[in-house]
């Protein structure tokens, strides 16, 4: 796991922010060479800055960067093509509701992952439909190119860079990873799966490892395999 946790899904909120939404005026050819994709394209450039500030975890650059993006996706948004308007209504819709999560918890990301109203817009179902449809019409019609975030090699420091600091305490250590996990994964843990998870985990990892994981530094071989472990046996993969 190179990615931090916590931006396994929070990775392609940046995106979504540049993708805009809103009004519309419906009337505009739409091509590589219209306003719109041009508005999209400078607001894909501000959705790179708070993808990059969503890594620093930095609170006044989460900030900075993702009004930034939100304001850029917003100028777009009034000349969105009629054929994408759900899409863009949808997607800009929750980053609005993203930021009022960030700015509840003084845009500490970590802080915000623990607000059950932030976690649940994370988890959306909907929401992620609505971004990748909004991926792939921007990708067709403006020619910009999605990345895959699956493709993370060289992207991330693996020197033990300490971006997000997990509790003192071993149990809220645990509890924090396992929310970072649900809302990098997109997946909800039924009470079962977590204490089984908990049980696992705590026996074989201490806070340290856990934080190398979250933070996508220095994660050892023996640290990868007792994690993949944990999650297989107790049912708790993605889709599993």
């Amino acid at each position: 796991m190179k990615r931090p946790l916590a931006l396994l899904a929070i990775a392609v909120l940046p995106w979504a922010l540049a993708a805009c939404g809103g009004d519309d005026d419906g009337g505009e050819d739409v091509g590589a060479d219209s306003d719109f994709c041009t508005l999209a394209k400078a607001a894909d450039s501000s959705g790179d800055d708070a993808s990059a500030a969503l890594d620093t975890a930095d609170p006044a650059q989460i900030e900075e960067a993702l009004t930034t993006a939100l304001a850029d996706a917003e100028r777009a948004a009034k000349i969105a093509p009629d054929d994408i308007t759900a899409a863009v209504e949808k997607v800009v819709d929750g980053q609005r509701q993203l930021i009022a999560g960030l700015e509840r918890n003084d845009w500490d990301i970590l802080a915000a992952i623990g607000d059950e109203e932030f976690a649940a817009l994370i988890g959306d179902e909907s929401f992620q439909e609505a971004s990748d449809q909004l991926d792939a019409y921007l990708e067709t019609t403006c020619g910009i190119a999605q990345e895959d975030d699956s493709a993370t090699d060289g992207t991330t420091p693996v020197d033990g860079t300490t971006r997000f600091e997990l509790s003192d305490d071993p149990e809220a250590a645990l509890d924090q990873f396992l929310q970072l996990y649900e809302v990098g994964s997109g997946t909800e843990l039924t009470d079962e799966q977590r204490t089984c998870l908990k049980d696992g985990l705590r026996e074989e990892l201490s806070t340290e490892d856990l934080a190398s994981v979250v933070n996508g530094g220095g994660v050892s071989d023996e640290v990868t395999t007792a994690v993949g472990l944990a999650f297989v046996s107790c049912g708790a993969t993605p889709g599993g």
